[in-house]
């Protein structure tokens, strides 16, 4: 089933006129849902708005009230999933070429059961490589989950002939920028590093909670470029995304073994 416009259906067609297939005129927000709620929902809701303004798109009406979050969750408790990966896709209306005929947006919600058990750090570290046959632009557009993943796709299908875990991906200008499905952190001392958005990083709202949270825990975290050089003194390495944090335990090329001390503690927060 689907929720389309507001309204649950049990199947839904494209015509090819559909602007999210001709010019990749759409956006996403990848949600977790797990025991009757989606954690961090006001962060995605607020992660949209930003994106709906930056690509000149009109809301659906009532996003982001009460009502729409109440029409979610209805959706996904009568999915029967106890826990899912809810896809919102939101694409611009109208036909036109480049320049479209109206701004207002339609919406499809759909939801993926999963087994992974959200929040739980990893118990085998996992082991990544760089990717270097594309790099992430470092314009707003790279900090938008559009429609346009290229970049993540043919990195996805490079880890899997490596059979690694997952690929850090580079800017243009050679530094680290996030890995395909999540944004990257470095541990050195007591500092906790991330790639500012100007790096070219994913507006990643697991990413955004620990930027908002961590300081009031103690931690010092900051927001800074990250050469490939830094991986190499690092004393530990974790990604995040909706599911919580990872630890990492090797990068091919970089002569140690991370540890997870600190990357432990914080995931028991």
């Amino acid at each position: 089933m689907y929720l389309y416009n507001g309204n649950t259906v049990p199947d839904l067609s494209i015509e090819t006129s559909n602007r999210a297939f001709k010019y990749g005129d759409a956006f996403f927000e990848t949600m977790l849902y797990h025991k009757g709620q989606i954690p961090l929902l006001q962060l995605h809701i607020e992660r949209a708005m930003r994106t709906f303004g930056l690509l000149k798109m009109q809301s659906p009406e009532g996003f982001g009230t009460k009502d729409f979050e109440r029409l979610l969750l209805s959706f996904l408790l009568k999915e029967k999933h106890p826990t899912a990966k809810v896809r919102i896709s939101f694409w611009r209306n109208g036909k036109g070429a480049y320049l479209p005929t109206e701004n207002t947006t339609s919406f499809i919600v759909e939801a993926t059961p999963i087994t992974a058990q959200p929040f739980e750090l990893n118990n085998n570290g996992l082991v990544l490589d760089i990717y270097r046959d594309t790099f992430k632009n470092t314009d707003f557009l790279a900090n938008l989950k559009t429609v346009g993943c290229l970049t993540y796709t043919l990195a996805s299908l490079w880890v899997q002939e490596q059979g690694i875990d997952d690929a850090i991906l580079l800017n243009h200008y050679g530094r680290v920028a996030e890995c395909t499905s999540s944004t990257i952190f470095i541990i050195k001392g007591d500092e906790i590093i991330t790639p500012p958005l100007s790096e070219g990083c994913l507006d990643g709202v697991m990413r955004r909670h620990l930027l908002n949270t961590l300081p009031q825990k103690g931690y010092t975290i900051t927001e800074s470029p990250i050469e490939t050089s830094q991986l190499n003194t690092a004393d530990e390495v974790f990604t995040s995304n909706a599911l919580g944090i990872k630890w990492v335990e090797k990068i091919k090329g970089v002569d140690k073994i991370f540890t997870n001390t600190k990357t432990l503690k914080m995931a028991l927060l």
